[in-house]
């Protein structure tokens, strides 16, 4: 039904092992780990939508509507604009617009304000400017951005182990005589963080 067993073979031998490579930010393994930045995804996510819901409530908040209360609906206005007039026989008879005018929109902006301040904390600094760093002196930045140094320096290693590892099977492949540790084989990816001014 599925038609013969194809052997894969490399260099007209059969593999003795897959030719793979696991990479994951703490290493090569097949252990599923934690992705490094789902703080910074999770908030990112709470932006969109607290965003979101605050242009929404802009969108109805800021577009007034038209009301009139005491008229009957034979007696109301059937066009409305800036050139069309309304005239009502009852005096007590009232017509407005309905305006946004409370605060409920401000406690979003507090709640976006608020995540804008986690993300920069999480190592988002290119979403949001941050004012307050401009007075700070290098050795304060050094320490601060410690823990988020050594996360990138962590994902950096591991993806120089996998890109050696990986070339060591390249070597292996093109016919490179003996079996090629992939630490005898050097590749290096930046690794600085810090720019000093």
């Amino acid at each position: 039904m599925y038609g013969d067993p194809v052997t894969s073979t490399k260099r007209g031998k059969a593999f003795d092992a897959v030719p793979f490579v696991w990479l994951t930010p703490i290493g090569p393994t097949v252990a599923v780990v934690k992705p490094p930045i789902l703080g910074l995804v999770s908030l990112s996510l709470s932006h969109y939508r607290l965003s979101a819901d605050l242009l929404r409530g802009a969108f109805f908040c800021g577009s007034p509507t038209l009301y009139a209360t005491g008229i009957s609906d034979s007696d109301g206005p059937n066009r409305v604009g800036a050139l069309a007039v309304i005239t009502l026989q009852d005096p007590n008879a009232k017509v407005g617009y309905a305006e946004f005018t409370g605060q409920g929109l401000s406690t979003i902006e507090r709640l976006i304000s608020a995540t804008e301040g986690r993300m920069s904390a999480m190592g988002a600094a290119v979403l949001v400017a941050e004012q307050s760093k401009r007075a700070e002196i290098a050795t304060a930045a050094e320490i601060r951005n410690a823990g988020g140094t050594s996360l990138l320096s962590g994902a950096v290693s591991a993806t120089q182990a996998a890109l050696r590892a990986a070339l060591a099977i390249c070597a292996e492949w093109q016919g490179a005589t003996g079996t090629i540790a992939s630490s005898s084989i050097r590749i290096s990816c930046r690794n600085e963080w810090m720019v000093r001014r």
